[in-house]
């Protein structure tokens, strides 16, 4: 569990999760925790979707339009992920979409739900999006574009608080 990782504190240097976020029941816990098992200038990656993403995901939206309002639901607002990382601590240093073009030719991972947003619609809008791919297909590969968004956080470095006497 992301709230839990069983390590020592200040046991990394560097941490990430990819397509995790929105599985996570306590988002807070997930940024304490990885504060917690970070050293002091360790960096935290997380990356996931943001509305936009979700919206312009090619071929996902495109051919399951249905899986939208699903995953606006299942995924946090990227304004959640800054509350919670400085709240536990954390400096967010910066924010970025990684975007890979990749060419569709068959639907062999769509068929099989290899994407958990194709188990939440409905089995009639599932079969419509495979249809409109498979026809889609007869005229060659589909042209699409992987966006994922990146939010980057640092564990700031030790300080030296003064006491006074």
């Amino acid at each position: 569990f992301a709230e839990g990782l069983g390590f020592e504190d200040a046991f990394f240097d560097f941490a990430f999760s990819v397509d995790v976020i929105h599985h996570v029941n306590n988002r807070a816990g997930y940024f304490r925790e990885a504060y917690r098992v970070l050293r002091p200038q360790g960096l935290l990656a997380t990356v996931t979707d943001s509305e936009d993403t979700i919206r312009r995901r090619m071929p996902l939206a495109f051919y399951f339009p249905e899986i939208i309002e699903h995953e606006l639901k299942r995924y946090p607002a990227l304004t959640q992920l800054k509350t919670f990382s400085e709240e536990a601590g954390f400096e967010v240093i910066g924010e970025e979409i990684a975007e890979t073009p990749f060419e569709l030719a068959d639907t062999e991972k769509y068929e099989r739900k290899a994407f958990s947003c194709l188990r939440l619609i409905s089995e009639e809008a599932f079969a419509v999006g495979i249809a409109r791919m498979k026809r889609d297909l007869r005229h060659g590969s589909i042209s699409c574009v992987s966006r994922n968004y990146l939010f980057w956080n640092k564990k700031p470095a030790n300080q030296c608080v003064e006491q006074t006497a």
